[in-house]
């Protein structure tokens, strides 16, 4: 999939704020409903964090992300819109409606055997590689 989306041309319509959307639940954890909520002056670029007013228990958390989405977020930062990602076909904040959409057709595209391709998938790939980073520290620390 991330071969698929690397080769999106994010110059056309909202290719670059989904891609950006995928890379940032990737890179952070976040659920859908964070990352279509993230207001640009909410977004610290250089010291790669984003703070999180809208959760779901309704606490607001700050989450670090990486090489990851680092660029991606340097592209599409844009201090004259009110969100992170945006819709530029309506001039718009990106609804979760839309990258929903956009995730379908992506699974669709794809034909994967593993099922589709949905938001909470990206959560549980953030979740596995901490779980895995942190056996991998604590073998070392073991050493």
């Amino acid at each position: 999939m991330l071969d698929y989306i690397e080769k999106l041309n994010t110059s056309e319509t909202n290719n670059l704020s989904w891609v950006a959307s995928i890379y940032i639940m990737l890179d952070t954890g976040a659920r859908i409903n964070e990352v279509t909520n993230i207001l640009t002056k909410n977004v610290d670029v250089s010291g790669r964090r984003i703070l999180l007013e809208e959760t779901k228990n309704g606490k607001m958390r700050i989450v670090p992300f990486g090489d990851l989405s680092a660029d991606i977020i340097s592209k599409i930062y844009d201090p004259n819109h009110s969100h992170l990602l945006w819709n530029y076909y309506s001039n718009i904040k990106l609804s979760r409606v839309s990258l929903h959409k956009f995730l379908k057709r992506l699974s669709d595209k794809l034909n994967l055997t593993s099922g589709n391709i949905t938001s909470h998938r990206f959560r549980k790939t953030f979740a596995t590689r901490l779980l895995k980073w942190n056996a991998l520290l604590q073998q070392f620390k073991n050493c």
